[in-house]
């Protein structure tokens, strides 16, 4: 199951990957029923974010620790791999929890997203303001 539902997040499938949560499952430490948990790591799963398992093992009873390099299309152009821990536990046959363990690297993904994300408004302000900028009319789900 565990395997399954990061395969299901690599090929973008927001659906199925939350099919494998328990009614009262965590993402990091918060509901899984939360919609803001589904639009973030939907965001992150529309970016093209491809986890590849080098390895799972069970850690404890019901827990299950993957390795995965992971690109999307952003940082892939750039040649940039991340190294993620998925820790999943399951209980009851459905996932009850979720949480990520980023080991220590020279390259943080959070600062090439950031930087990436600054270099729009500032590089391309009109393309920011007729397009991305958060309005009262633009800011729900489907502007993800």
């Amino acid at each position: 199951m565990a395997q399954q539902s990061i395969a299901d997040w690599a090929v973008g499938d927001v659906d199925a990957f939350f099919g494998h949560f328990g009614d009262d499952a965590t993402v990091q430490g918060t509901s899984a029923a939360d919609g803001s948990v589904r639009r973030d790591l939907g965001f992150y799963m529309a970016l093209g974010q491809v986890p590849e398992v080098t390895e799972c093992q069970q850690t404890v009873e019901s827990t299950i620790r993957c390795t995965a390099t992971t690109t999307d299309d952003l940082s892939r152009s750039l040649g940039a791999e991340t190294i993620v821990h998925w820790i999943i536990r399951v209980e009851d046959g459905s996932i009850s929890s979720v949480d990520w363990d980023f080991p220590p690297s020279d390259l943080d993904p959070f600062d090439i997203i950031n930087d990436m994300a600054a270099c729009i408004p500032t590089n391309h302000s009109d393309v920011f303001d007729s397009a991305l900028r958060a309005t009262i009319d633009r800011c729900d789900a489907g502007d993800f």
